[in-house]
């Protein structure tokens, strides 16, 4: 960031500030620096914002004016939905000059979905490119040659065969292995989760035409959605929960596949799976590397446009001053910097660290799939709510007495929060998951349980109303907190009639630590969780709840069930951070 004026600014300063005798007229001061704020996907907001920061070093000026830039890291699709509805500074952070999703594709669904909303166009019809990156599928080595790498062109193909083969691994003489893994981020959030469902469309003989999409396509695309472990909202869950796997020696247990960007797969071999570019941090590499196959059909590229908003908070000189910004971005400097983090360049150079080495691929892709025009890829995107993995989910919400506690500037507690949060998030999922609710805090007496049953999970399309009413009714109650005891306790209920054919997960919202005498082994926890069979694995998805909830504690048992942590600080944005614990399902 621009930290302040140089001593030359300063002096231009006060020599305007002086006052002029003659026509006894005060100058007023220059006005201050031209902020840029730019939204930037997730995997190359931190390297974008290290960029920007030598820019600002070369203290650049437009107009007689500083610039400075703000790096903001947003999800794709978070942010072409904020942009598509009005953007809200209160829940969506502050209004973006420049929108850098990870692909253009996001650029033609925003300016689809305005166009329907009746909205004018936000996005100029031409957007510059600052880097480019392939999807490819990230496979743990052993797992590639199995399937023929790095000799044999693999496909989508052949990876959803897989996928949808009920013998898995076996198949291929490798029994040891399980089932065929497949994980992917939503497609409504995720840039790899968009493209990786647009190439399942070809790949089933979609044609990219028109936005009815035939029975047989949708008969395949739910094939392979039958393989996914579970979703997310970003590759960085994955490619942590896989590192974990790894260091205990278990990574080919975890995951066969993952859908990313090819700078991913860099990133987790150089033991940085959530890309960032923190300097001076000792990293382990894992001991089975991804390796990038590029599928024989083609694959679709990330393009990373710089898009300038057309909104009226963008005015000239902030126009004048992204101008400025983008000839930095591809120019010689900062395009060096992105192909050393393995990012292609904005004309497709891989650079330095695209090699074999790197279990990368230089030569490749060789054939680009091209998206779908924007009616059909939003009817693609929209057609994952029926063809995806259905779930089996246990919300399980602390009703402590710390619930109670009113939040600031309201005259509402946390549990108030917490509830419109629960009933709202309700409403997104399919009317076929399974959905079921406890409540927690201590036990009242030495034969009392700390938890309670409210509601056992059963298709939500069949109990939605009973869930809102008794997520209506919960208290705050009981002084203290049985998180470890209840979490055993729910993952044990879920696995007691463990489904296969779902996403079986528990999804947990506490605001405190675990304050329970009878229990407070978190190693304990964390190794029962852990010692689930494959077959009948339960995660847990964690939400703290403002500022004195156990992060480290709720990280732990996340990534003991390989899901996801989530916190917010703030509990009334609770319903945000809940919409993106559900894209997991």
């Amino acid at each position: 960031m621009w930290r302040g004026p140089t001593a030359l600014a300063r002096l231009a300063t006060a020599v305007c500030a002086t006052l002029v005798v003659a026509g006894l007229i005060i100058v007023p001061p220059p006005p201050g620096c031209i902020r840029l704020t730019v939204a930037a996907s997730n995997e190359k907001s931190a390297l974008l914002a290290l960029i920007a920061k030598d820019y600002e070093r070369r203290l650049p000026f437009v107009d007689g004016r500083c610039i400075e830039v703000q790096v903001v890291r947003k999800p794709s699709g978070e942010a072409e939905e904020a942009l598509a509805r009005g953007w809200d500074e209160r829940s969506d952070g502050p209004l973006p000059v420049i929108w850098s999703p990870a692909a253009k594709t996001w650029v033609a669904l925003l300016e689809r979905h305005r166009s329907i909303a009746g909205l004018p166009p936000i996005a100029p019809p031409s957007n510059p490119v600052i880097v480019r990156s392939p999807l490819v599928i990230a496979m743990l080595e052993p797992m590639a040659r199995a399937m023929g790498w790095p000799t044999k062109d693999i496909g989508w193909s052949d990876v959803f065969d897989l996928a949808r083969d009920p013998r898995g691994w076996g198949s291929l003489d490798h029994q040891e292995w399980g089932q065929f893994k497949l994980a992917k981020t939503s497609p409504a959030i995720s840039t790899s989760g968009l493209h990786a469902l647009i190439a399942t469309y070809y790949a089933g003989k979609g044609t990219g035409v028109g936005v009815e999409i035939a029975p047989e396509t949708i008969a395949f695309m739910r094939g392979v959605e039958s393989s996914v472990v579970h979703y997310g909202d970003a590759v960085m869950t994955f490619l942590t929960d896989l590192l974990d796997c790894d260091n205990r020696r278990e990574a080919l247990k975890c995951v066969s596949a993952i859908a990313v960007e090819e700078k991913q797969v860099w990133d987790y071999n150089n033991g940085n799976p959530a890309s960032d570019v923190t300097e001076n941090v000792v990293r382990r590499v894992p001991f089975v590397p991804l390796v990038a196959i590029y599928p024989r059909e083609g694959t679709l590229i990330a393009d990373h446009p710089f898009v300038v908003l057309n909104a009226t908070w963008v005015d000239d000189a902030k126009r004048h001053a992204a101008s400025s910004f983008l000839d930095y971005l591809q120019g010689p400097d900062a395009q060096l910097r992105f192909k050393q983090a393995a990012l292609r360049g904005y004309d497709g150079d891989p650079g330095p660290e695209i090699t074999p080495a790197n279990r990368l691929d230089p030569t490749q892709p060789r054939r680009e799939l091209s998206a779908p025009v924007p009616s059909v890829v939003s009817a693609i995107q929209a057609s994952w709510k029926q063809i995806r993995k259905r779930a089996r989910v246990l919300l399980v919400m602390d009703v402590a007495g710390s619930m109670g506690d009113v939040v600031g500037g309201t005259n509402r507690s946390k549990l108030d929060f917490a509830k419109e949060a629960a009933v709202a998030a309700l409403d997104d999922f399919a009317g076929d998951d399974d959905v079921g609710l406890w409540s927690f805090s201590s036990a009242s007496g030495a034969a009392d349980k700390p938890y309670r049953e409210l509601v056992p999970p059963g298709p939500i399309s069949q109990q939605k109303d009973q869930l809102r009413r008794e997520i209506a009714a919960l208290q705050p109650e009981g002084a203290r907190k049985a998180l470890y005891t209840t979490i055993d306790a729910a993952v044990n209920a879920m696995r007691a009639r463990f489904n296969s054919t779902r996403i079986n997960a528990v999804v947990l919202l506490t605001d405190g630590a675990n304050s329970d005498p009878a229990n407070n082994d978190l190693n304990g926890l964390e190794r029962s969780l852990r010692s689930q069979p494959d077959e009948a694995f339960v995660r847990v998805f964690t939400v703290g709840y403002g500022r004195q909830a156990d992060l480290a504690a709720l990280a732990a048992i996340a990534l003991a069930t390989r899901a996801g942590v989530y916190s917010s600080d703030d509990p009334r944005a609770i319903q945000k951070v809940l919409v993106a614990v559900i894209s997991n399902f």
